[in-house]
């Protein structure tokens, strides 16, 4: 198999990652840039999927940068394997497949090209920017993004990337926090909304114990959690 081959966009205010321009190349396509053309073939994909999406929210995201680096220790071969879930899981799309939409720090566009040069891409995937050290979409805000997907035929987001913070401090209510997290809100206003196992720091687990039928402060981890 081919691999593709990834190219950034002189466009300065709204970068475009792109394969070579050849019929039997995949794309991976800046979502405020589709043609007519391929905005049927993601609705029309979206379908075939039931409506589901992945939503990868800045995996390449340095932890030296994060505001949330001080809390816990940083798990680096946990961070690796989130890291390591997205080429896999692009290289092994199917038509039927949940289509991945990776959302992108629009200054640090080019991790993308870094990080994913050597990926085979299985079918076109798509990234969209967002405002620096933040989950919004960097054009039209989370209204614009809402409308869009809603188009698309989208009705339950999977989510998976960094970060997923939940601190449970001995005296307070536990909090979430983090891109991710924040994501995670503004998506639920609209989607249904699924926790994938692809989470950085804390896990699918961890955000269900938050959220359970109880309250969170009835679900607060166990000793051997963390």
């Amino acid at each position: 198999m081919s691999r593709e081959t990834f190219k950034q966009s002189d466009t300065p205010r709204d970068p475009k990652i792109e394969t070579e321009k050849e019929p039997s190349k995949r794309e991976f396509c800046n979502l405020n840039e589709l043609s007519e053309e391929q905005f049927t073939a993601l609705r029309n994909r979206i379908e075939k999927a039931k409506g589901r999406i992945i939503a990868f929210i800045h995996p390449y995201y340095p932890q030296e940068d994060s505001i949330w680096t001080d809390v816990g220790d940083v798990r680096q071969e946990d961070l690796e394997k989130m890291r390591a879930s997205l080429p896999i899981l692009l290289s092994t799309q199917s038509e039927n497949s949940p289509p991945i939409l990776v959302f992108q720090d629009t200054d640090r566009t080019n991790e993308l090209q870094i990080n994913l040069k050597e990926t085979a891409l299985k079918e076109d995937s798509y990234f969209i920017p967002t405002l620096p050290h933040d989950p919004t979409p960097s054009s039209g805000g989370w209204d614009s993004l809402l409308h869009k997907l809603k188009n698309l035929g989208v009705n339950e987001v999977i989510m998976a990337g960094m970060n997923l913070v939940i601190e449970w401090p001995d005296d307070t209510d536990p909090k979430v926090g983090g891109c991710l997290a924040s994501a995670a809100e503004e998506l639920s206003k609209v989607f249904k909304v699924n926790i994938s196992k692809f989470t950085y720091p804390n896990t699918k687990e961890d955000y269900a114990r938050f959220h359970g039928p109880k309250g969170p402060e009835d679900h607060k981890p166990r000793k051997s959690d963390h």
